[in-house]
């Protein structure tokens, strides 16, 4: 692509990693974004990057894009520019149907359904780009309201209230008992959108799975795969602990210790904050293949090539790092769950 940007690294304290155009200048919208996203917009940082591949094309179409280069638009501009730029990018691009519409409320809005020629991940773009204008506001660097976000959403939502109040009392001749009190049903508040933008066809239903032998089948085809001991100890941990991947992959080999490198570790868990809550459990063969993988895998990964004799002695002694992670990449860091 002409306009392809790059993440690269920089000798620069403020900026050590910058998004650089094809002249290998920075630019510096991204950049900003990547500095200040988890500060200002509350994004965890195995986030920001994500959403930062998402923008990046978005950046390269609106320098290259004949239509939007003829207009004059700009990511930078009045909301209704932004907007059109995303709105051409969704169709253009990502393959998107973009049509008018009004929502329940009568509120105008633009839907967005992904086609069989659109990638996966339209959401998510919708996501980043939302994230992108919340950072860039609260840094003073774009100047005008949110281009995506409808700024008069809570004066519609206390309209709403109001309207329903007045409905009740018009026809009870009082306002609404507290939902506490059990005397009146409860009503729900029709949801307003927030967005200009709303995706269709996006809900996402949880399926069940009852099949006692999928576990047992994905196990062989890993292994005639030819899966890794750390792949295989992954997977066998999943399933017999229920953890999350998550979960899994923020092992520590003290949180193995917990147990004396058998049977169970201690695990970090949803709104832990990183502190251990949580033990799970699984049996010895699991416990067998994650010695194996430290023996044999991690032990060639580990900067001081350690393997189990030498964890144990540690724990022993008092001396074993408990933040160590148990699962290493080839560059010896812990392993990402994305």
């Amino acid at each position: 692509m002409q306009g392809a940007l790059r993440l690269v690294r920089t000798s620069d304290l403020l900026f050590p990693e910058q998004v650089v155009l094809p002249d290998e200048t920075a630019d510096l919208m991204l950049t900003l974004f990547l500095k200040e996203a988890t500060l200002r917009a509350s994004l965890s940082r195995s986030s920001v990057r994500p959403y930062l591949y998402k923008l990046m094309p978005l950046r390269a179409f609106e320098r290259d894009d004949p239509v939007v280069q003829r207009e004059g638009w700009s990511l930078l501009g009045p909301e209704a520019e932004v907007r059109a730029i995303i709105d051409r990018y969704l169709r253009s691009k990502l393959a998107c149907d973009v049509k008018p519409g009004k929502d329940r409320l009568g509120l105008e809005v633009l839907f967005v359904q992904a086609t069989g020629r659109s990638p996966p991940g339209v959401n998510d773009f919708l996501a980043a780009v939302g994230c992108l204008y919340h950072v860039l506001r609260r840094c003073g660097f774009y100047r005008f309201k949110h281009p995506l976000m409808r700024e008069d959403l809570q004066q519609v939502e206390q309209a709403l209230r109001d309207a329903r109040y007045a409905a009740y009392v018009a026809t009870l001749n009082r306002g609404p008992m507290p939902p506490q009190s059990g005397v009146d049903p409860v009503l729900p508040t029709p949801r307003v959108s927030s967005r200009h933008f709303a995706l269709r066809g996006a809900e996402w239903r949880p399926i069940i799975v009852s099949d006692p032998l999928l576990y047992p089948r994905l196990r062989l085809l890993a292994k005639a795969a030819g899966w890794r001991l750390r792949e295989l100890a992954i997977l066998e941990l999943l399933f017999q602990t229920g953890a999350r991947i998550s979960e899994v992959c923020a092992l520590t080999l003290g949180d193995w210790a917990a147990s004396n490198f058998l049977c169970f570790a201690l695990s970090i868990d949803k709104g832990s904050r990183g502190e251990r809550w949580k033990r799970i459990n699984f049996d010895n063969p699991a416990a067998a293949l994650l010695r194996n993988y430290v023996e044999r895998e991690r032990r060639v990964l580990d900067s001081q090539h350690r393997g189990m004799q030498e964890f144990q002695a540690q724990h022993r002694l008092g001396r074993l790092d408990p933040s160590a992670p148990l699962f290493l990449t080839h560059a010896g860091r812990a392993i990402n769950p994305n």
